[in-house]
Parts: structure tokens; sequence; C-alpha cells
């Protein structure tokens, strides 16, 4: 009788809630499993799987379903029975397609599709209303259902890693999002809804084709993480000073961009010319114009305190090849006038 057998008859004499056959190379679905009908956990990742039978319909009381890491190209249909699944992965696959009956799970708080060949979700996707989080990066995206707003619950949205070209309006209802992942697509702009979810602490939009952002950005008052590198980005709102909770901001590789963005100095979180530095210069820039922009960059930060503060400061001498650098350095003689407001009385 082999291991897997042995451990099923185990689990029937026990009345086991838990089965566990990760890492077991499986490659074909133990049909003894189906009998296990109290079943609240089923473990079958890391795997050879390459179909899951119709008869998984059965184990109506699972509420975990691991089934992540194998080679499934399809899911049955019979998986729209087990309406207390609670958590399901199906990440790592090879699916190139979502059954319409997943819209009967309504149990389902966690959803991991990432790593597939996915190339739509379903409509249906949004009776899911109890969905917390939703993992779709790493497939073949080019939409996402209109009707995505209908999960109010959500919590962390991952999109990454598509060939997404617009995001739906809707996302704006997603109120309760703290992690909305959109990196690495094809998006040209971002819904303003997106500046509604104002519990939003990560917003990840790096490697897409953004030209521009909205000032509505300022809203987000709770961004912790706010990605935008890789775009095509000249300027960012100068809003961002207000987001006194941004502990990290990737600006590097918006090569049209005007340095440094002024509201960067501005902003009382940032409080070292390294911190700025980190933030737009790319990580394999010459090492003499980072040196370079440093300066530039603690004159400004200095020429800032000065208008904030009563009492004079004196600024940081510059090198005279600094300097030089300053005066041709594209648009600086326009950030130059911009800080060089009238002292407070």
């Amino acid at each position: 009788m082999s291991k897997v057998h042995e451990q099923i008859e185990r689990a029937k004499r026990t009345n086991s809630l838990t089965l566990r056959f990760s890492f077991n190379q499986l490659n074909r679905f133990p049909v003894g499993i189906l009998s296990l009908t109290n079943l609240k956990q089923l473990y079958l990742n890391d795997n050879e799987l390459e179909n899951i039978p119709e008869g998984i319909r059965c184990l109506t009381n699972l509420q975990e379903l691991y089934l992540n890491k194998n080679h499934l190209t399809h899911i049955p249909e019979g998986i729209s029975c087990l309406t207390n699944l609670k958590q399901l992965y199906l990440n790592d696959n090879e699916l190139e397609n979502i059954p319409e009956g997943i819209s009967c799970l309504t149990n389902l708080e966690e959803l991991y599709l990432g790593h597939n060949k996915l190339t739509h979700i379903p409509e249906g996707i949004s009776c899911l209303t109890n969905l917390t989080i939703l993992h779709i990066g790493y497939n073949q995206l080019e939409n996402i259902p209109e009707r995505i707003g209908c999960l109010t619950n959500l919590q962390i949205l991952h999109l990454h890693y598509n060939n997404l070209e617009n995001i739906p309006e809707g996302i704006g209802c997603l109120t309760n999002l703290q992690k909305l992942s959109l990196s690495i697509n094809q998006l040209k702009s971002i819904p303003e809804g997106i500046c509604d979810l104002t519990n939003l602490r990560e917003l990840y939009l790096g490697n897409n084709q953004l030209t521009h952002i909205s000032e509505g950005i300022s809203d987000l008052t709770n961004l912790q993480r706010l990605f935008l590198y890789g775009n095509q980005l000249k300027y960012i709102p100068e809003g961002i000073s207000g987001l006194t909770n941004l502990q990290h901001l990737g600006l590097y590789g918006n090569t049209r961009m005007v340095y440094p963005p002024y509201c960067l100095i501005e902003n009382e979180s940032v409080e070292d010319t390294a911190t700025i530095v980190r933030e737009y210069c790319g990580k394999h820039e010459n090492p003499m114009k980072i040196e370079r922009k440093k300066a530039v960059i603690s004159f400004l930060l200095a020429l800032n305190r000065r208008f904030k503060e009563d009492t004079p400061q004196h600024l940081p001498l510059i090198p005279l090849e600094v300097v030089q650098y300053i005066v041709t350095f594209t648009h600086v003689r326009d950030w130059i006038s911009h800080v060089e407001r009238p002292r407070k009385k």
C-alpha cells in the first residue's frame, strides 16, 4: 500500500479535517481524497498535477484548497460547489482561463491566480464580495472586469506583470484597499478614481507608459510607498509634498523628468540629502553625476530651510564646477526661481 493511500485511510479512520500531500511529486490526483467529505484543509501544492477531477465537487466542507505550483491547465466547473472555501491557491500553474463557476464561491476571502497564462478574468469575479486579497499578477491580462469595483472588501490587489492598457474607473470604489500593484503593464494613464483610495499605503505604478500623475494623489495621505519608476513622467504633482507618511518614493528611470522635483525638497518627511538622491537617482548612474546632484540638492535644501526659519542660515559652499553644472543643468533656473519666494515676515 502506497504512503499516499495509507495517509488517506488514516484520515478516514480519524475523521481528519486536514490532509497534506505537498512536495510528493504527485502526477495524478489521489481519487481516494474525494471520499473525505469532512475535509476543511487540503494541501496538494508543489506537485506535478496536470488536472483535477470533476469529483472535487464532493468536498463541500473545504475551507482552504492549495493547488499552487503544479502543471494545471484548467480547473473543473465542479469547483463551483465548494461554497465554503475561504482560501484558494491556484498560482504558479499553466491556467489559461478560470471557470465562470468561480462566481459561486461567495465566501472566498483570498484568491491567488498569479503566475499563470490567463488572458481574461470572468465577470463573475465581481460576486466575490468577501475577498480581501486578490493576486492576478504575472499573467497576460489585457483588461479587468468593469465591475471589479464591487469587491469593496479588498485590501490587497496585485495586477502587475500583465498587458493592461487601462484600468476601469470602478477601481475607485475599492475604498478599503491598502496595497495596489499595477507595475509592468502598458498603462498610459490611471483613472482619477485611484485618488479616492484614501486607505492606500502602497501604490506601485512602475514600468508603464505614464506621462502624467493627477494632483489628486495628494489625497492619499496614508501612502507609505509610492513607486513611479520607469515611466515617461516629466513632472510629479507638487501636492506630493503633503504625503507626510511617505517613506519610499521611486522615481528613477523617468528620463524626461526635471530633477530634482522641488516638492520632494519641500516634503518635511524627507530629512537628508542622501534620501532624496536615493529617491530619484538610478542605481547605476555615474557616481560623479550623483555627487553633483547631491551638491545641488544640498543647496536647495538649505535654501528651503531659510524660508522656513526666522533665523538666517548660511548656504553651503558649492564648488565652482558644480555651480557651472547648476547653470547648465536643464531647467535648474526654473527650480531656483521657484524656491526664491518671499520670506515670511
